[in-house]
């Protein structure tokens, strides 16, 4: 369903072809046709290679008017190299048969022109800012960011006592009249200072070169910021990304199920996730770190999954409090026309101190432990590369989900999906009472509380948010995190793991329905993660489904395939029988399979659990791949 208008200057580099904008593209054909034009018989020659001059001049223009992508740029001097060898020699005494040294380097030129235009149109195709399918529901989409402080629970990963948990929440929700070009939201961030920071930080994070995700954070999405809210009662669903993921790693399946009549509230957790940016300007950085050693690793993985499931608890209880309209309304500020506040500096947090207890969730490495960076950057034909959890330089294999037995040398670090054989281990125990999601006072993305004392404006999302019927869902520890969430709180009515090995040190029987979706695993194959995972689907006492995905690699769940190398061992290359079927536009190519597979499963398991929707959900998901009941 159509909810266009008319382009905006994101929407031009978004509309691209090979990667590249229509101006980008024109100019690439522009700088290569002069070398094919010196085969032209001379009364054609000329005006050719000079239409082509003007052209590209003009194109050159227009892009560093508007600015110039770093993969156009090779190019651009391609076209520059390609015209300064074929252009000179129809005018003058250069017009006539050229001597033979001047023929050689003519030849050497154009070669070397065309050499760099396909290294910049493999680069931009391999590389390109990201362009998000068009949701398929009834609904506009409408997002906002919020935050809020968990004022009864201390931040674990830092030495002040006075410091408390916060989160940073983005919503996705039904909203009314058309998704206008000018409004659309950012990928990566609220402000392109935002998402340039969270490019950068995230691909520090997993060792690759700030470069690789600089056109993502170009990138626009389908919904509005601030836009009106859609009149109804809508289910909601909570997501945890996985370790060191952001909350819009999955935005193509967040604004896919908003348009379907979901309210989703996707979660950064500080500290965990590769950056954060407060309100207040401070950029929250990882301290995650392995350790070398599996029993510690595992233990942490552990410790910070329980933090995940208690940022997941306590942003259920906000969401209630917002729907009763006792907390700020986050698009009040939209609706006046006024600019929300949002970060303003880019500042590093503070440092923990010297001192701090080396039992703490960002306890150092020790000397002995090798310091190469936990996410490496897959090497070229590694099988199963992931980004969110890479695996370690002593390691042999790709495979994130096995648990190393006893007697495996510690020297191993542990594969395992969702923590990449670490997470956050906490410095002290989670009290039971800091797990219990609470009403406490919460800041608002202005960091205004909201006090019970002072009437707070009733939000727009107030007597919209269905809090009766809510779904946790994550990818890979945040899977793990979702399936803690739901057995620790029946105020979950659904839960869905997406690739993410379980975490719970105790499982226990749970009443909530659930749904795993994971890569494509041989038979035979990483079978201590599917057994875990099946031990944990099996304690359902509703249903548990397990879908394997063929062709789907980790990172095929996330919107990684938007804007990454559509590599098999990368991204995954799920099987066209097992793409969802829609009459949504396809107008981003291949590119969008797993995204749309991944929210349509999504959508059909919420709809069975949530919405109560008729029909046979086992024969529904067997269709995204093979299905085992549990």
């Amino acid at each position: 369903m159509s909810r266009g208008g008319p382009l905006s200057d994101d929407d031009r580099v978004n509309a691209a072809i090979l990667g590249l904008s229509p101006v980008e593209f024109v100019a690439l054909v522009a700088a290569v046709l002069p070398v094919p034009a010196r085969r032209l018989p001379p009364g054609a020659r000329r005006p050719v290679t000079l239409a082509c001059a003007a052209v590209f001049a003009l194109c050159a223009v227009v892009l560093a008017v508007s600015g110039v992508r770093w993969p156009v740029v090779p190019v651009l001097a391609g076209g520059a190299l390609a015209l300064a060898v074929t252009v000179p020699p129809l005018f003058g005494r250069h017009a006539g048969r050229p001597a033979r040294w001047r023929r050689w380097a003519t030849r050497l030129g154009s070669a070397g022109a065309l050499v760099l235009v396909l290294a910049g149109a493999v680069t931009a195709w391999a590389l390109p800012v990201p362009v998000f399918p068009e949701p398929s529901g009834p609904y506009a989409v409408g997002t906002t960011v919020v935050q809020w402080t968990d004022t009864a629970r201390p931040e674990p990963a830092t030495s002040r006592r006075d410091d408390r948990r916060v989160v940073v929440v983005q919503l996705w929700y039904p909203a009314t009249g058309t998704t206008r070009a000018a409004g659309r939201a950012r990928y990566l961030g609220r402000t392109e200072r935002e998402a340039r920071t969270v490019a950068r930080g995230v691909a520090s994070y997993l060792g690759m070169p700030g470069l690789v995700l600089d056109q993502a954070a170009l990138a626009t999405t389908r919904s509005v910021t601030g836009a009106p809210a859609a009149d109804g009662r809508f289910p909601v669903v909570l997501f945890s990304p996985g370790l060191g993921g952001v909350r819009t790693q999955n935005t193509a399946c967040a604004e896919e199920l908003a348009s379907r009549g979901y309210v989703v509230a996707a979660l950064d957790h500080p500290y965990d996730s590769a950056v954060v940016t407060l309100a207040d300007g401070r950029v929250v950085r990882t301290r995650l770190s392995a350790t070398g050693d599996p029993a510690e690793d595992n233990r942490r993985a552990a410790g910070w999954t329980a933090v995940r499931a208690a940022d997941l608890r306590f942003v259920l209880t906000q969401l209630g409090r917002l729907d009763r309209g006792e907390l700020p309304d986050p698009l009040a500020a939209h609706a006046q026309g006024v600019r929300p506040p949002t970060p303003i500096a880019t500042r590093l947090d503070h440092a923990a101190p010297s001192g701090t207890p080396t039992t703490q969730l960002h306890e150092p490495i020790p000397a002995s432990t090798s310091t190469r960076p936990l996410h490496q950057p897959v090497p070229a034909g590694t099988p199963t590369g992931r980004l969110h959890e890479p695996v370690p330089a002593s390691t042999s294999t790709g495979r994130l989900h096995q648990p190393v037995p006893a007697s495996t040398p510690t020297g191993r670090l542990h594969q395992l999906s969702g923590s990449s054989t670490v997470a956050g281990g906490l410095h002290h125990p989670v009290a039971a009472s800091t797990l219990q999601a609470r009403s406490h006072q919460a800041a608002s993305s202005s960091t205004l509380a909201a006090s019970p004392r002072r009437a707070a404006q009733p939000s727009a999302l107030a007597g919209r948010l269905d809090t009766g019927r809510v779904a946790v869902t994550g990818h890979s520890l945040g899977g793990a995190a979702a399936l803690l969430a739901a057995r620790q709180d029946r105020r979950f009515a659904a839960v869905i793991d997406i690739d993410g090995y379980p975490r719970d040190p105790a499982p226990a029987p749970f009443p909530q329905p659930v749904l795993a979706l994971v890569h494509d695993i041989e038979p035979g194959q990483e079978r201590d993660y599917v057994r875990r995972l099946d031990q944990v689907l099996s304690l359902s006492t509703a249903s548990g489904y397990r879908v394997t995905v063929p062709g789907a690699a980790h990172l095929t769940f996330t919107d990684a395939p938007l804007f990454l190398p559509p590599l098999p061992a990368v991204v995954g290359s799920p099987d066209g029988d097992t793409a969802p079927h829609d009459t949504a536009p396809r107008d981003t190519g291949p590119r969008d399979t797993g995204p749309r597979l991944t929210a349509a499963a999504t959508a059909a398991f919420l709809d069975a659990t949530l919405r109560r929707a008729p029909g046979d959900l086992a024969a529904t998901l067997s269709a995204y791949g093979r299905l085992t009941v549990l």
